[in-house]
C-alpha cells in the first residue's frame, strides 16, 4: 500500500520544483522565490506524510520513507525563515543590546553624529579613502552623517553583529554604497569597525531597536 495519490503527487511536485529550480542555477537561470515556495509547500506536506507513516504500518515502505525524508529536508529553508521572523518579534537579547550600545558609542566617538568629532581624540581611518584626506576633510565629511540612535541589528553573539544606522543625508562616497544604512560590524571577539562597502538590507530583515 502506498500514500494516496494526491499526497504522493504533491510530495513529488514540491521535490521536483525545489531541486529543479536549484538545478537551473547551473545553467544561468535562477529565481530564489521558486524553491522557497516549494519549501513552504513541503513544510505543509511533511507533517501530513509523517503522521500517515506513524499511524499506518503498511505505508512504511522504503519509497514512502525516502519520499517523506526528502520532503522534510526540503521544508527546512521555509522553517528556518519562519523561525527567523519569530526571532524578530522577540525583545532584544542582552548581546544585541550590548552590540547596539557599542555601535552607538563607535559612531559618536568617530564623529558621525550631530555632536561632531571629539576634539581631544585622534581621527581614525575607518575607510581606505580616509588615508588620502586631511583630518579636517574627514571630520567635515562625517559630521551629522548619521542619526545617533541605531535603527536595528542583525546577528548573534557567536557569529558577530551588524548594527544599522540611518543616514541624515545620502553620502557622496562610493564606499557607502546605494543602501540606506550605515553598518557597524562587531566581531564575535568584540572587535568593532565598519565594512569597506556597506551591504544592503531590507527593513523587514532587521531586528528593530525599539524605543
Amino acid at each position: 500500500m502506498s500514500f494516496e495519490w494526491p499526497l504522493r503527487s504533491a510530495l513529488i511536485v514540491s521535490l521536483v520544483v525545489f531541486f529543479g529550480s536549484i538545478g537551473l542555477f547551473f545553467v544561468g537561470w535562477y529565481s530564489p522565490v521558486v524553491p522557497f515556495l516549494a519549501s513552504v509547500l513541503a513544510s505543509i506536506l511533511a507533517p501530513i506524510a509523517v503522521t500517515k507513516l506513524i499511524r499506518r504500518a503498511p505505508l512504511r515502505s522504503g519509497g514512502n520513507v525516502l519520499l517523506t525524508a526528502a520532503t522534510l529536508i526540503v521544508s527546512l529553508p521555509a522553517l528556518a525563515v519562519a523561525l527567523y521572523f519569530f526571532r524578530l518579534l522577540l525583545p532584544l537579547t542582552s548581546g544585541e543590546r550590548e552590540a547596539i550600545a557599542t555601535s552607538e558609542a563607535f559612531v559618536l566617538r568617530n564623529g558621525y553624529t550631530a555632536a561632531g568629532h571629539p576634539r581631544d581624540l585622534p581621527v581614525v581611518d575607518n575607510f581606505v579613502e580616509d588615508r588620502s584626506r586631511t583630518r579636517d576633510e574627514i571630520v567635515k565629511a562625517r559630521h551629522s552623517l548619521l542619526k545617533a540612535r541605531a535603527f536595528g541589528v542583525i546577528g548573534t553573539r557567536w557569529l558577530g553583529y551588524n548594527v544599522m544606522f540611518e543616514y541624515t543625508h545620502q553620502p557622496a562616497s562610493a564606499s557607502f554604497g546605494p543602501g540606506r544604512f550605515f553598518v557597524v560590524h562587531i566581531e564575535a571577539n568584540g572587535d568593532t569597525g565598519v565594512l569597506q562597502t556597506m551591504p544592503t538590507y531590507p527593513d523587514w530583515y532587521i531586528k528593530r531597536n525599539a524605543p
